[in-house]
């Protein structure tokens, strides 16, 4: 019988490597499950948006409808150019196909979202969802970041790799036994000889050993040098989401308490003169108007969408 006795310094680094490893693994999980939830919540918002859309977009072509009726019952009675109902008409056929497009995309994505979280649900749900843009209090603690710490466990897990590679330069030690049986047809002759010896290993591979202790020094310094840089990186980027998150909220707030009240006081102006078919009407200042509402409106709900994937973002 014969064992092999490491130093302690040795096995108790050899224990550090392994429980680094598992720690790694266990914040990639942490990782894992982080880019799920930001991919979930990224992609629930792109989904609510589809909704808030396509409610826009429906109550637009009631109004370019009404007004389209509107100008068939009186153009037969009044000197007005053809041309402006085809423009009303075009107008019809370029949202309807939008709303087309969304009612279509909306079960396409609901499939997508159902699938990464894992459910089991066939028929597309109305989301629903609180959406106020409130002052984000921002806590800019980059510490707590996953792909920073996983970074360090490994830069960690390869110094003590390195101390590792050191300990080679310990030798060894070897305890051994042995019990030898000897056969004779008298026993009073021989005795079963037993013997118990200590050994050391000698080290012929010293330069190798300093060439690995080299090595794995170098694979230190690469590993700090990306933790580092990544540590500027997420700095870098942490503030460029808080001006997305912050930039956001005051277009929404610029939207909504500015530009929408103008642009639906135009379009209230221009509707009463359209209404009364006055001649001096401004027709394709109208549909202009209308196009521009529209947009607001779609611009409103954009807004507040990439407010909250950017904060989803912020998170992560």
């Amino acid at each position: 019988l014969s064992q092999e006795i490491l130093p302690r310094s040795k096995l108790r680094l050899r224990k550090r490597v392994e429980l680094g490893s598992v720690k790694i693994l266990e914040l990639e999980t942490i990782k894992t499950i982080q880019n799920l939830k930001y991919d979930a919540t990224k992609m629930f918002f792109e989904y609510n948006f589809l909704y808030k859309k396509l409610n826009i977009l429906r109550q637009n072509l009631k109004l370019v409808e009404s007004w389209t009726k509107l100008w068939e019952t009186h153009y037969s009675h009044h000197n007005f150019r053809y041309p402006r109902l085809v423009q009303l008409q075009i107008e019809m056929t370029r949202i309807a196909d939008q709303i087309r497009e969304v009612e279509e995309l909306i079960p396409n994505l609901f499939q997508q979202l159902t699938s990464l979280v894992d459910l089991q649900i066939i028929r597309p749900l109305k989301p629903f969802y609180r959406d106020d843009l409130m002052k984000y209090d921002f806590t800019d603690n980059s510490e707590n970041n996953i792909d920073l710490m996983i970074l360090e466990a490994r830069l960690q897990k390869q110094k003590l790799n390195k101390s590792l590679e050191e300990t080679s330069l310990i030798p060894n030690k070897t305890i051994k036994t042995e019990w030898t049986s000897v056969a004779s047809r008298n026993d009073s002759d021989f005795t079963n000889p037993w013997m118990i010896g200590i050994g050391i290993d000698i080290l012929v591979n010293r330069s190798q050993i300093k060439a690995n202790v080299k090595s794995q020094s170098s694979a230190v310094k690469s590993l700090q040098i990306k933790l580092d840089y990544l540590k500027r990186d997420i700095q870098s980027r942490i503030r460029n989401t808080m001006f997305g998150i912050d930039n956001s909220r005051k277009r929404y707030v610029l939207l909504r308490d500015d530009l929408l009240p103008r642009t639906q006081e135009s379009l209230e102006s221009l509707q009463i003169n359209y209404s009364s078919q006055a001649n001096d009407m401004d027709f394709f200042g109208l549909l202009e108007t209308l196009r521009a509402l529209l947009n607001i409106n779609l611009e409103i709900e954009t807004t507040k969408k990439v407010y909250f994937q950017e904060v989803a973002r912020f998170e992560r």
